[in-house]
């Protein structure tokens, strides 16, 4: 009997699973960046709950496209919100 029959199994189970939660981590990742990309309202509810992942957003953004004026728009609308409140 081989004890390398074994381990075969286990080995393609774990892969297995491997790229499910790789493909789970980047729906979710995607989902995320594509309701921030299209929403300043997410944007702002981002800013306040997690500040990391909008800077994050910002900074992907940026190095994508040098040109990107998404941060300083947003700054300028939020401010003008401000002031009209």
């Amino acid at each position: 009997m081989k004890r390398e029959a074994k381990n075969v199994p286990f080995f393609s189970r774990f892969i297995g699973v491997l790229v499910i939660v790789e493909a789970v981590a980047f729906g979710t990742s995607y989902y995320f960046w594509r309701s921030m990309n299209q929403s300043r309202e997410e944007r702002l509810h981002m800013k306040s709950k997690a500040p990391w992942a909008l800077e994050l957003f910002y900074k992907i953004g940026e190095t994508a496209n040098s040109q990107d004026k998404t941060r300083e728009h947003d700054a300028m609308e939020w401010a003008r919100l401000e002031k009209l409140k």
